[in-house]
């Protein structure tokens, strides 16, 4: 969840945590990082939600009474998502798996699943052997892989793109966050670094430079 949570906020976006089975109409993206119990209700709340989804590892892989479902993972989620976990692997330190998407090799380790693509489903990534790990139809992805933190920055940077949901890609120690018409930013590193605000950005608290472990405030 952290690994996904970092993604998204390092594109300079708000986000929001709430409970499965929450309306998820008011946003254009969803990220699931992994949601081994799938309920009724957060199966209806994907279903509804018209734009772009992402489901992670383990994702439908528990019952409500932690068995393995009959359909296999991604159990009741497969109604939405035509794919099929086969075969999980938990890699021992230093074990990776090479997984290839949109042209480029990431080395992953940590967590692995062998999936099977329904019909309709496009095959976006695939490890070294040529299985799919990472597939999606009709707006909604699932990735069978622990994925690097660069896998995820890339993948979150693609969904997001798909959602025609505007990003900022920022310094690895500077967050954004918005309250009304206010963007604020927050340097929590230990050198100085420019605000990424708009030029005609009017300051009401700091200036154009983020000072470490600080932070400046603008309307735009």
């Amino acid at each position: 969840m952290f690994l996904w949570y970092t993604a998204l906020r390092q594109h300079g976006v708000d986000v929001d945590i709430v409970p499965p089975g929450r309306d998820l109409s008011p946003y254009k993206a969803v990220f699931v990082p992994s949601l081994p119990h799938v309920t009724d209700e957060a199966l209806a709340a994907f279903g509804q939600h018209k734009g772009v989804s992402l489901f992670g590892v383990r994702t439908g892989s528990k019952t409500e009474s932690f068995q393995i479902p009959h359909n296999l993972a991604p159990g009741p989620l497969q109604s939405l998502l035509p794919v099929k976990v086969t075969r999980v692997e938990s890699l021992r330190p230093g074990s990776l798996r090479e997984v290839r998407w949109k042209n480029r090799v990431y080395q992953c380790g940590t967590w692995s699943e062998r999936i099977e693509v329904g019909s309709g489903v496009s095959v976006q990534g695939s490890a070294a052997s040529g299985e799919p790990v990472i597939a999606g139809q009709d707006h909604r992805y699932y990735v069978g892989v622990w994925p690097t933190r660069e896998l995820a920055l890339d993948l979150v940077t693609h969904v997001l793109g798909e959602a025609g949901i505007k990003t900022t890609r920022l310094e690895e120690d500077v967050r954004l966050r918005r309250r009304g018409d206010i963007t604020f930013a927050f340097n929590f590193g230990i050198d100085s670094l420019p605000a990424p605000a708009p030029a005609a950005a009017r300051y009401v608290l700091g200036g154009q430079t983020l000072a470490p472990r600080n932070l400046s405030a603008w309307k735009s």
